[in-house]
């Protein structure tokens, strides 16, 4: 069948059994009592809305998941998503989120996905997640999210809401916990009313410390994945009349990890035997400060949202992959982005027909990066260099959007945004002989400009109250860069800039809920095409960098549900299938239609649950179990992806914890990965066509206790 009735047939049959599916349930559910589980209220329109009313595919997680499942970094909700992989990103430098098959391409371009951070842009060259406390709920927006959420929301837009300060209860938390590979972590919360209604502060504070770990260097006789992390966040809320809201939050944070956790198999490293003559180390430090104002008045809510952060990383690492202790040859890198972020909202009121969002934003990111390679051995017959450069990027938009609510149950709804990006370059790589001889300089300066206007346009049907079927057609866009990773003999000054990416995407969709909430079930049917797709792949000569490859198409499905048959049993989970092509394009090797996407085909599971048995009053015990399997797709990939991709991202993983809870404290222990499964979520190359593959791997079996006490 070929791709396009396959996508017909699906898109008809899922959407015609969901339209059916709420009255063949209605007498049923009118029997039964209404279920304890609350609807999850999530602001993905940029308006206040129960999640089975919005008209698109969003996951979210509310307190209650998070803590219930151990969510605590941004790898853990990856593994709840259906087509999401979290991508750890070579040398500890950028972490992303490939949703739909969209990948970043580099660690010097901009991300495929939208990151926001209460509602503030975060995204730019630098996307990396610090540890995550205090959560009031994340929500993810799969699909091009080119009108509310534009820039780089070419594969979705992830929003992480951290909880702001209760105007009216002193309360907080604080937890201890030790693990495997003797870690230690502690988390506390405290709030506080300073005027009862009107002002109220709100700190969170976290330490993490691991001083053992599963990955051994024998050249140095020292474990490389010990880390650190600790941060601290202080928020203030002002709310002095109805009418007018206002907060402030201030976060500072540390993170001390290894550059790099690898492993060659190809030289016969494990494990435990891992070959480095440099200590791997990664430093870096977060700054983010925010503002987040409302207005509400007789013509909406008017807001003014306005941050600034700060990125700084010093690392080093092995460049010659351990091959011969005495030839050290090392690297390092300074890195430093300041970016400030800018947004103005209307959101009308929504006791009207015609209701709206429109706004503009402004983003500015200065990325500085200092990368020497040295050659530290006593024979020592590397060459040397040194890359540093500059990249500003200014971007404005603006956006909105619309919906007309033709009748009680029938909603139009028209999204666009205009995007400006423009960037400045300002390069320099010196190249020097084992000596220390300089022989060549490469300066270059460079200007560009992205714009695009992306629209969007769809219908939603509420046939019945439960039943929410809807239609949508969104673009994106992702902006242009520059190649500043590029190394080698053969540098070309042209290979430098890259271009942007454009998508569009057709989406069908079902939201339902039965039997009085005790089952939702939520099914999306789509299409992304992709212009212009940018890709990291090498040269003939074994040279990475980022290009514009041309068209790719992916065909996708996305089922989610929800099982809560008593107060007491919460079942969820969630099946992806993409099936991803290049439809057009070439690389040095040749044309490439019809090749494989890398991570664009495949499917994924996860399912989970959560069962609370009454031991006595006031106190439960609570089993809990995730289960997530990935298995993609590599056939046609083209030849430059080598190395273990067989075992890529395949996997089956296991999570499960067993409580104690009464109704302020809770002793749980945990483990995750029981069936300690192994798979590769990184890969960099010392040699791209040889036995140099570098490969980070997944943590393996861990097992950990922890005791909460709530006040």
């Amino acid at each position: 069948m070929k791709k396009a009735s396959l996508f017909g047939a699906c898109a008809a049959a899922g959407l015609a059994s969901f339209a059916w599916s709420d009255a063949a349930w209605a007498q049923s559910a009118a029997q039964t009592e209404t279920v304890a589980e609350q609807p999850i209220v999530v602001t993905a329109a940029r308006r206040a809305q129960n999640l089975q009313d919005v008209p698109g595919a969003v996951t979210a997680f509310n307190t209650q998941t998070i803590d219930d499942l151990r969510l605590t970094n941004a790898i853990d909700f990856t593994q709840l998503l259906p087509n999401a992989i979290f991508e750890e990103g070579n040398f500890n430098i950028n972490a992303s989120i490939s949703i739909r098959g969209v990948r970043p391409g580099q660690d010097i371009s901009e991300p495929g996905f939208g990151y926001y951070r209460n509602g503030h842009y975060m995204g730019g060259l630098r996307t990396n997640f610090s540890d995550l406390v205090d959560l009031e709920r994340v929500e993810v927006l799969r699909g091009p999210q080119g009108g509310l959420y534009g820039r780089n929301a070419v594969g979705g837009a992830v929003n992480f809401i951290y909880a702001r300060p209760d105007l009216d209860a002193v309360g907080g938390m604080i937890q201890g916990g030790y693990g495997s590979y003797d870690r230690v972590e502690a988390r506390g919360v405290f709030n506080a009313p300073i005027t009862e209604g009107v002002l109220a502060a709100r700190f969170s504070g976290w330490f993490i410390d691991q001083t053992e770990g599963q990955f051994r260097n024998v050249t140095l006789g020292e474990d490389i994945d010990t880390y650190s992390s600790s941060g601290a966040r202080i928020g203030v809320r002002w709310r002095p009349s109805s009418a007018f809201d206002a907060t402030w939050q201030v976060e500072r944070s540390n993170q001390l990890g290894p550059e790099v956790i690898g492993v060659q198999p190809g030289l016969g490293e494990t494990e435990r035997t891992i070959v480095a003559d440099t200590q791997s180390e990664a430093d870096k430090t977060f700054t983010f400060a925010s503002q987040n104002l409302d207005w509400t008045t007789d013509l909406g809510v008017f807001s003014l949202l306005a941050s600034y952060r700060d990125y700084k990383l010093e690392s080093v690492g092995d460049q010659d992959g351990g091959a011969v202790a005495t030839n050290q040859q090392v690297i390092r890198r300074y890195e430093d982005a300041d970016a400030f972020y800018l947004e103005g909202q209307w959101v009308s009121p929504e006791d009207q027909p015609l209701t709206w969002v429109a706004g503009v934003d402004v983003f500015t990111e200065t990325f500085n990066l200092v990368r020497p390679v040295t050659c530290a051995g006593s024979a020592c017959t590397f060459s040397r260099s040194q890359t540093s450069f500059e990249v500003v990027t200014d971007s404005v938009a603006a956006f909105g959007e619309a919906t007309l609510s033709v009748t009680d149950t029938l909603d139009l709804i028209a999204s666009g945004r205009y995007n400006r990006d423009t960037k400045e370059l300002d390069f320099l790589r010196l190249v020097y002989n084992p000596a220390g001889a300089e022989t060549s300089r490469i300066p270059a300066r460079d200007d560009a400009t992205f714009e695009n206007t992306s629209f969007g346009a769809g219908v939603q049907w509420r046939p019945t109250a439960n039943v929410n079927l809807y239609a949508r057609y969104n673009e994106g866009f992702r902006a242009g860069g520059y190649n500043t990773g590029i190394t080698g003999a053969n540098f070309e000054l042209s290979r430098l800039p890259f271009d942007e990416e454009t998508s569009q995407n057709i989406e069908f969709g079902a939201k339902t809920t039965w039997l009085n909430g005790r089952v939702t079930a939520n099914l999306a049917i789509f299409r992304l095409k992709q212009d212009d797709l940018q890709a990291f792949q090498p040269d003939a000569f074994g040279q990475f960098f980022v290009d514009n490859l041309g068209e790719a198409e992916t065909d996708g499905v996305e089922f989610e549900f929800g099982l809560f048959p008593t107060a007491r049993i919460d079942i969820t989970g969630g099946i992806g299938w993409l099936d991803g092509e290049l439809t057009g394009g070439r690389d040095f090797s040749g044309p490439l239609a019809g090749k494989g996407i890398l991570f664009g085909s495949g499917m994924n599971w996860n399912l989970n649950a959560v069962y609370r048995h009454p031991v006595q009053d006031a106190l439960d015990l609570v089993v809990q179990a995730s289960w997530r399997a990935n298995e993609p797709e590599f056939d046609g990939v083209p030849l430059f992806f080598v190395g273990d991709l067989n075992t890529f991202q395949t996997y089956s993983l296991v999570n499960a914890s067993v409580a104690l809870e009464a109704e302020q404290w809770r002793l749980r222990a945990f483990a995750t990965n029981l069936t300690d499964e192994q798979y590769i979520v990184a890969q960099a190359f010392f040699n791209p066509f040889g036995p140099g593959t570098l490969n980070t791997l997944n943590p393996d079996r861990r097992f950990g206790v922890e005791l909460s006490f709530d006040f």
